[in-house]
This record gives structure tokens, sequence and C-alpha cells, in this order.
């Protein structure tokens, strides 16, 4: 299994290490380089950490950080999009999870506030569904949350989530809880929200791990990191997509942002190691603005 990093510093050797990734069997996600400054995000095989960390620390200046999200999304919602709910928690968390590698999707609910109202559309859930995992983020009352909220919780069954609240505790099991946070009007700027931004990292890190592990039982016939690569060099039009980060990783596929009624014949006559993409995966039409959705299919699920 890969293992991801990322990258910040000099810019004046990056090649270098660019170099020693693709020397390792590793692959490079992105490059940004502004003026002096590169940030690489990248994956390489777990065993080949030390010596990609030797390297940056001998010959090139700058620093390594790990990324346990990188290859993921993860969905981060709220009640729903007014003042009092948006956008200080939604936009700390979902930016603290982007430090460790996630790409974060913000959704708004439309009647997920209060207590009466409180509900989740059909087309809501499967937008949620389709993420590697959700970030819910409430507000101030135990009650509110366990009686009603949870409610909402309930209906979301294929993604796994964490719940995101202002009690310290709630006295359930049912899903996984970091308290402290709640409805609050400011920019969570403060070092005491350091910890609890972690907790959430940490959940979301387990349940990452705890997928992979499952994976790896069954593994895919070509790594969603290999799949992205091989999908830039070999559909051209992928270069002219101005969305940032034109093809996401997920953890078991990869969702390119081109209209699916347009290509998805084409994406389906791709070969790799002679099979076609149809073969080794399903290809559909995202919930996301009607993109292209690839979920890999596992080794026990492809024709020989």
């Amino acid at each position: 299994m890969e293992k991801g990093f990322i990258f910040n510093g000099e810019s004046h050797k990056h090649q270098l290490l660019v170099e020693e990734i693709e020397d390792v069997g590793g692959i490079v996600l992105d490059k940004k380089i502004i003026s002096f400054e590169a940030t690489i995000p990248f994956v390489i095989p777990r065993d080949e950490s030390k010596r990609i960390k030797n390297i940056v620390d001998s010959e090139i200046k700058g620093g390594l950080k790990e990324a346990p999200l990188l290859g993921t999304e993860i969905a981060v919602i709220s009640p729903n999009i007014a003042k009092h709910h948006l956008p200080n928690i939604l936009c700390d968390v979902a930016e603290y999870l982007r430090k460790f590698g996630a790409k974060t999707n913000m959704i708004g609910l439309a009647r997920g506030a209060g207590q009466r109202t409180a509900q989740i559309s059909a087309r809501e859930k499967e937008i949620i569904e389709e993420n590697d995992a959700a970030v819910f983020v409430v507000g101030n009352f135990e009650h509110c949350i366990l009686n009603y909220k949870i409610d909402i919780f309930r209906q979301i069954k294929k993604t796994p989530y964490v719940v995101v609240g202002g009690p310290e505790e709630l006295d359930t099991d049912e899903f996984e809880y970091v308290g402290g946070f709640g409805r609050l009007p400011y920019r969570l700027r403060t070092m005491h929200f350091i910890p609890l931004f972690n907790k959430i990292v940490d959940k979301l890190v387990n349940i990452m791990e705890e997928k992979r592990k499952l994976i790896s039982f069954d593994p895919f016939y070509i790594s969603p990191f290999i799949l992205r690569k091989e999908l830039e060099y070999r559909v051209e039009d992928i270069n002219n997509i101005i969305a940032p980060m034109p093809i996401v990783c997920k953890i078991d596929g990869v969702r390119v942002k081109l209209p699916f009624h347009k290509y998805y014949k084409t994406f389906n006559e791709i070969k790799f190691g002679g099979k076609k993409l149809d073969s080794i995966a399903n290809v559909k039409k995202s919930n996301i603005s009607n993109h292209l959705l690839i979920k890999l299919k596992p080794m026990s699920g492809i024709a020989i």
C-alpha cells in the first residue's frame, strides 16, 4: 500500500525530489511552484518512506509532512447555509483536513437546521454517500443532536462519518463524536482548538485505514493513483480542464471532471494491461456536477 506525503520547501531543487519519488515507484499528484516555494503532494510505497525523508533532510531544503488522508474525498456538512451555521466552523474544519491531504466538499443541507424541520433529501444523501467519509458539524444542544439530528445521521448508510458538536461528550456509541466546537460566530484561531482538530483527523484516519485494510484483502487491479496518472496521459481533454484538481483520487477510484454523457464511452474503451476500463471498474455518472465517477472493482469481481 502507498503512503502519502506533502513536501513544502524551496523550489530550486524540487526536480531532484520528483525524480527520487519516481525512482522508488511513487507518484507525484500535483506540483505547485509559487516564486521560490514548492508544494508537492505525492505517494510512495510505505517501505520507501525512510529513503525519501533522508533525501529531503540531506539534499533539499524543506519540510516533509505525512498526509494520511491523501487520496480521500471527505464531505464536511452543515445543517444549512445560513450565517449562524456557516462559514466559520465548517471552513476551519475543511481547511484543517486539507492540510492532511484530504479533498473536501462543503455541503449545506436544505432543511437540516432546527428540530421539527431537521431532515435530509434523497439527493443530498446520494451526494454525501459518494464521498469516502463525512463530517457533520452540528450545534450546541445535546438533546437536539441525540433526538433530532440523529435521524439525519442514520440515513447515511454507505459512508462512515464523524459528528462534531458543542457538548464535550454525548451519551451514545452510535457514531464517532468530537465535542468542544458547536455554533460559534468567529473563526477558530486560538491554540486550544488544535487538539480538537487533531481528534477529528485521528478518527478519519482510523476510518480510512480500516477501509484500506479491507481493500488489501481483495485489492484492485490497478491503484487509484496509477489510474489517475494513466488517465492524465491518455485523455488529452483532461489537460484542458480549468477546474482545480481535474481528477480527484478516492479510496476506491477517481472522479474525473468531464461530462459523463460525452466521455463515458471513450473511457470505457481505455485499456490497462490488456483489459478495458469497463472490465476492471464501474464507470458511472457522479452526483457531483454530472462528472465521471470511476469505481474500481476488486480482483475477485474481474473476469479472468
